[in-house]
């Protein structure tokens, strides 16, 4: 989705041109790719909408007045950015989807009613190693610190590619491993001759999470 100026030759088009959508959103004209529409019913995607449909309605039957207005208060004091960078402040109700829907997803049985925010402690390093005898690469954490606690993380990877002269963008990155313990996670799945872009964030039993560290390394073939 981009924004766009004087779109399709007009102040403000609407509808479709070909395979492209003009519209208004959030007040500002933005142009698209056309959705077809097509609701497809994937394992996860199931799931996914298994939680959301429980979140909902946990939110407006098993919470609390007390508790929908304690998740208005945090939300009104972090910031996410939307689809084109704007950093905003969601409600409270979006606040109480998106944290539990992680918690959720990370293998959390039940969505917690109180906005718990836990620590986090700030990325110091994330070393990323190529053994070719193996061949594996090993990201090994090296940011704990004494008092450091935290209850996860998240290992991105990108396919591998011939040059390091790349910029992943979002639809690059899978997410290959969450783990719930410190130290090494070891990447088995490489091939030779590549460069491999890793990423790696905190998550904590809250569903709130850290920013990304980046890494990349290159895969060189056995001697």
């Amino acid at each position: 989705m981009a924004i766009v100026h004087s779109p399709a030759l007009s102040l403000a088009a609407s509808g479709c041109v070909g395979g492209i959508n003009y519209t208004r959103w959030r007040g500002r004209s933005v142009a698209r790719v056309r959705n077809p529409c097509i609701q497809t019913s994937s394992a996860d995607q199931l799931v996914c909408r298994g939680y959301m449909t429980a979140l909902s309605q946990a939110w407006g039957g098993t919470a609390t007045e007390a508790q929908r207005q304690a998740w208005a208060a945090v939300a009104s004091q972090v910031r996410y950015p939307d689809r084109l960078g704007t950093k905003r402040n969601p409600n409270g109700y979006n606040l109480f989807l998106k944290w539990n829907l992680q918690r959720l997803n990370y293998g959390y049985v039940l969505p917690e009613y109180e906005p718990l925010r836990r620590y986090i402690p700030a990325w110091k390093d994330c070393l990323v190693v190529y053994s070719a005898a193996y061949p594996r690469v090993q990201l090994l954490l090296r940011v704990l610190i004494s008092g450091d606690a935290y209850d996860g993380w998240d290992i991105w990877r990108t396919p591998g590619w011939t040059s390091e002269a790349r910029n992943p963008i979002e639809p690059d990155w899978r997410l290959i491993a969450t783990k719930k313990t410190t130290g090494a996670y070891n990447d088995y799945t490489v091939g030779f001759s590549n460069w491999y872009f890793y990423r790696c964030r905190y998550f904590t039993s809250s569903g709130e999470v850290g920013g990304f560290i980046t890494s990349k390394v290159f895969t060189t073939p056995p001697v």
